[in-house]
């Protein structure tokens, strides 16, 4: 039997790099200036909530409708 967990799975700093398209330099960057998704620190590895990681980027990337509307 597989146990639900109430928790979204962590992921490290490469790893939110290569899910949203970036260099992981930049991501660095972006952590150290307080601009990239919300990550906590856990020893000496940050982690990302992934669904954290992803609402950043739908913000981050949001591509407006310009469609004509008919």
């Amino acid at each position: 039997m597989a146990i639900e967990s109430p928790f979204s799975p962590l992921i490290d700093t490469k790893e939110a790099a290569e899910l949203v398209g970036l260099p992981y330099p930049i991501m660095l960057g972006l952590r150290r200036k307080g601009q990239g998704p919300k990550c906590e620190r856990a020893g000496r590895k940050y982690m990302y909530d992934i669904n954290a990681v992803i609402a950043w980027r739908k913000e981050r990337w949001a591509v407006p409708d310009t469609t004509p509307k008919v």
